[in-house]
């Protein structure tokens, strides 16, 4: 059945999209190099919570944890892949007066590999 066909296909794909993005959680990089580093008085912060060797956007770990594989909607071209966290947004496009700290995003690797799984996947049927 093609609707089966498509769930294999969205869980084949989450799992390769969900790798990436925990990776960039832990290389702290968006596609142009790393990410900012806290300002002098977050650091301070951190520091003084014992927490001064978090890495970026990991304090509770709540953001990172919010990306789940199975957390994406069918769209009028496409899938799209979402976290829940409410602030996650201001961090990955820099609004509220965060910096902009992507983690979101496809690597050309992932793509690659998502490309090379489409293939073989659309050649088993």
């Amino acid at each position: 059945r093609v609707s089966d066909r498509a769930q294999e296909y969205l869980g084949l794909l989450s799992s390769i999209i969900f790798r990436d993005v925990i990776d960039h959680f832990a290389q702290e990089s968006g596609p142009a190099g790393k990410w900012h580093a806290w300002s002098k008085q977050y650091r301070a912060r951190m520091i003084a919570r014992g927490k001064g060797g978090n890495l970026i956007l990991q304090d509770t770990g709540r953001l990172r944890q919010g990306f789940m594989p199975s957390r994406y909607r069918v769209v009028i071209g496409g899938v799209v892949w979402f976290n829940p966290v409410r602030y996650a947004a201001k961090h990955d496009k820099g609004l509220g007066g965060m910096p902009r700290r992507q983690f979101s995003w496809i690597s050309r690797s992932a793509r690659g590999d998502i490309t090379k799984k489409t293939q073989e996947f659309i050649l088993k049927f």
